[in-house]
């Protein structure tokens, strides 16, 4: 069975891909964003496996939207 996922975000220019990342690869870019920043790996795993948004098990990996993780810790 196929799913049909729409990964594509509208924007005022056009449509863009979702900035999907791992829990490795989120945690370097916030820490490369905001050095100083307390949010730790283990935090990130805890807002992901608890569902708090939406995410996809590939492997033994997260994958989720960078965009919806900023969103979340900025709410």
């Amino acid at each position: 069975m196929k799913r049909n996922i729409n990964h594509h975000k509208s924007t005022e220019r056009g449509t863009t891909m979702a900035r999907y990342r791992n829990i490795e690869s989120a945690y370097r870019e916030i820490k490369a964003n905001d050095p100083d920043t307390c949010i730790t790996r283990y935090q990130l795993q805890q807002i992901i496996r608890s569902g708090k948004i939406p995410a996809r098990k590939n492997g033994k990996c997260y994958l989720f939207d960078m965009d919806k993780l900023e969103q979340y810790l900025s709410s």
